[in-house]
């Protein structure tokens, strides 16, 4: 039906060239559902110059480098798209996989299922060496379309009965080793749009467009570029995705790439060789086999001026709109269960909905995890509070001092221990749970249970073995959300990479400007842009900039180069004089101990006294004597240290209630890792505060947070939303709250004094 609907789009376009009957899949008829003939008068490439694609019949299925199960009953499960002839065709499915070497084999058991069906259920036999598992697929486990996958351990001790001992058991799958194997390697070619959906990932874990664009320089192709590059992430939903930008063609298509091909025909004889004025007189947009590379295509945009090139990507982002998540969920299926909920108010959930199963649990430290969406305006981080309805039962086994948990987005939110013997039945026992650690997008929550026994305080030989149930939780479980406030704040880079906020509008473009216009800062912008959109749930309108000085008032921008190629006022929010080309490098720190320098420093002893004061509250109370205050400060421009990568900085203008997003490196090369570091949805999603940078000595994104931020709208304006409002920011800002008690308190005195006196009262008799 898609194929259909973007045929008939382009049909309506009304020009001499698409009056010849020319489908959106521009190959020729199939006679076997696979190949297509060579068209005619297009020169092919002799066969000896075709460069063979190693392991073109694989198709890897992970969607990170490592996938680890740890616990004693962990599960991890995902979508994958198949195409009509992957799906029909003879498969294997290899398994690498290594487990720690305290795992009882006899005792433990893993487990594969696709689509339900499972296809490998064995004990555990890696140890600590590489192991390899390859198993047939039977005939219709897999189908066209969305496949799930569910990797699952049954994980047991040899000899350690504690809670504690959970953790040193794992299994880990190894992404290269683990895919599956067609039995032909041409049903892995594309042939029709809707196989975009199908997207391979690489032994990495990540996926990767190429575009390639002759062009690539010209304003008019660039702009073609941002708007092409946001159809082929929503179409293809790939978790790990990025781009890059060429202006000639690959010797080789690797493992998760798709080759996209924009050009005009001069541009396209230039590439491939001359062909009919035919072929090359109509536009198009399809799959045709890629020239001189054996068993690949390339999705080519084809058309006479880039002028018609840019209504083919128009039609073709109206028909990717479609392919996103349903509506009132955010898009997360390839890299988790199912898609996440949206909660935009007051909400009850059940664990039904949530993808948490009724289930019985036999071991020492049951989770089980799900996700929630939450929009760009929450402002209940204060005060908000949560509450799980728990339906569970544990045995007359579990003993005081076992403890039920929560998780949210890695940070404890409430413990509730165990106190009772001789076991229960909770019915809709509430577990109130706080929302400080919420954020805007998406936000995994973790239920936890650690059960401590009598058996396992003995834990006697075989004791881990034992399967007799000590805990059980039930789908009719509910959270519940309250009310919150909402109010939209900036900067906030959680929303921006969350929700693809405030770029998401469609009727306000967005300005984006490129320091320079080539391959290493398209690509760039191209990544970023592809992930704002897939975030959004659809395209952004956006309008090209030469200069930061040419953004139109009252426009939200998006800017992208290395510091050495944007104006020094781009970064009035960091500091970059360490990550510059022409800052400097300071000397390696080391591992330096701000304790040791005490001793060293003398403060007096009124400071002192101050700062022992300071440091008891927050180790008793979680309280800072430094949130005493009446407004936020932001402390000046953040120093990025001289590690730092890729970074992300957000500023805002309060005048005009505008953003600018900046997406730099000190040089291209950085610039160049970043931008496919960036893709990775774990990066992406670890992306909030003001700033946000790649550290490149630990791999890993740290964010700066935004202490200073500007209301940029108060969304619904009633009495309910107000109080809610003013609630969380009472909440946040204790010492306004303490000095307006006190004021209340005092004026209630005065004004009681005032009226006793006025009643004669005042005077002793």
């Amino acid at each position: 039906m898609k194929t259909l609907a973007i045929t008939l789009l382009l049909a309506g376009l009304g020009t001499t060239a698409l009056a010849q009957p020319a489908p959106f899949d521009m190959t020729p008829e199939r006679t076997d559902g696979r190949t297509a003939p060579p068209a005619a008068g297009a020169q092919q490439p002799p066969a000896g110059d075709a460069r063979p694609q190693a392991q073109t019949n694989r198709r890897y299925l992970l969607q990170a480098p490592k996938l680890r199960l740890q616990g004693e009953e962990p599960v991890q499960g995902w979508s994958f798209m198949l195409t009509p002839e992957q799906a029909a065709a003879e498969t294997t499915l290899d398994i690498g996989y290594r487990n720690s070497v305290v795992i009882a084999p006899e005792a433990s058991r893993l487990s594969v299922f696709i689509n339900d069906v499972p296809v490998i259920s064995q004990p555990p036999r890696g140890t600590e060496f590489d192991q390899r598992l390859t198993v047939a697929l039977p005939a219709g486990v897999l189908r066209p379309g969305p496949n799930h996958i569910r990797f699952q351990a049954d994980q047991r001790h040899r000899t350690d009965c504690t809670v504690d001992s959970t953790y040193s058991l794992w299994t880990e799958f190894d992404a290269a080793g683990t895919f599956l194997t067609f039995a032909s390697p041409d049903v892995n070619r594309m042939i029709r749009l809707e196989d975009i959906r199908a997207m391979s990932v690489d032994p990495e874990g990540r996926s990767r467009f190429l575009l390639v664009a002759p062009s690539l320089g010209q304003p008019a192709a660039t702009s073609g570029l941002l708007k092409l590059a946001q159809g082929l992430s929503l179409l293809s939903g790939a978790a790990n995705l990025s781009f890059s930008v060429s202006q000639t063609l690959p010797e080789a298509v690797q493992p998760g790439e798709i080759v996209v091909i924009v050009a005009t025909p001069e541009e396209m004889d230039r590439l491939a060789g001359p062909a009919s004025p035919a072929q090359r007189s109509r536009m198009m947009a399809g799959f045709e086999p890629l020239p001189g590379v054996a068993d690949a295509s390339a999705l080519v945009f084809l058309g006479p001026d880039w002028s018609a090139i840019g209504t083919i990507v128009d039609n073709f982002l109206t028909v990717s709109a479609n392919a996103g998540a349903e509506p009132g969920r955010l898009g997360s299926a390839a890299s988790a269960s199912a898609d996440t909920p949206m909660v935009e108010g007051a909400s009850t959930l059940s664990f039904d909905t949530l993808g948490i199963a009724s289930q019985e649990f036999s071991g020492r430290r049951f989770s089980r995890e799900f996700t929630i969406g939450i929009p760009a305006d929450f402002y209940a981080n204060a005060y908000g509070t949560a509450t799980i309805l728990l339906d569970a039962a544990y045995s007359s086994q579990v003993l005081p001092g076992s403890s039920i948990n929560v998780i949210v987005n890695g940070n404890l939110a409430t413990t509730v221990p165990i106190t009772a013997r001789g076991g229960a039945v909770l019915r809709h026992d509430p577990i109130r749970v706080t929302m400080r650690h919420f954020r805007s997008g998406v936000n995994t929550i973790r239920l936890e249970a650690t059960l401590v026994t009598r058996e396992d305080l003995a834990c006697a030989p075989g004791a881990t073995a034992d399967r007799t149930a000590r805990f059980a939780i039930f789908n009719t479980s509910e959270l519940v959300i309250p009310d919150f406030a909402r109010l939209t704040l900036a900067p906030d880079l959680s929303a921006t990479a969350g929700l693809g906020v405030p770029y998401q509008a469609p009727d306000r473009p967005t300005a984006v400007v490129l320091a320079r216009n080539d391959e290493t800062t398209l690509a760039a912008a191209t990544t970023v842009l592809g992930k704002l959109a897939l975030a959004a749930g659809h395209s952004l309108p956006v309008e090209l900039s030469l200069t930061t000085e040419g953004i139109a008032a009252g426009s939200n921008a998006l800017i992208f180069g290395t510091t050495g190629d944007l104006p020094a006022e781009t970064f009035s929010n960091v500091d970059i004089s360490a990550v510059h080309p022409n800052g400097g490098a300071g000397p390696e720190t080391g591992n330096v101990n701000v304790d040791s320098w005490r001793n060293m420093v003398d403060s007096g002893p009124v400071v002192e006294l101050l700062s022992d004061v300071n440091l008891w509250l927050k180790d008793t109370f979680n309280l800072d004597l430094t949130a005493f205050n009446f407004w936020s400060r932001d402390g000046g421009p953040y120093r990025l240290p001289e590690s730092t990568g890729i970074f992300v900085d957000q500023t805002v203008d309060r005048a005009s209630k505008t953003i600018r997003t900046i997406v730099s490196a000190a040089n291209a090369e950085l610039l160049e890792t970043g931008t496919a570091a960036i893709g990775d949805r774990q990066n992406w999603l670890a992306i909030e505060g003001r700033t946000s940078y790649l550290d490149t000595r630990q791999t890993t994104f740290s964010s700066v947070p935004a202490t200073d931020q500007a209301i940029l709208s108060l969304q619904p304006r009633n009495f309910t939303n107000l109080r809610l409002v003013l609630t969380n920011w009472l909440s946040g800002n204790y010492a306004a709250y303490a000095l307006a008690f006190v004021f209340s308190s005092v004026a209630l005195g005065l004004s009681t004094h005032l009226l006793l006196r006025r009643l004669g009262r005042g005077e002793h008799r």
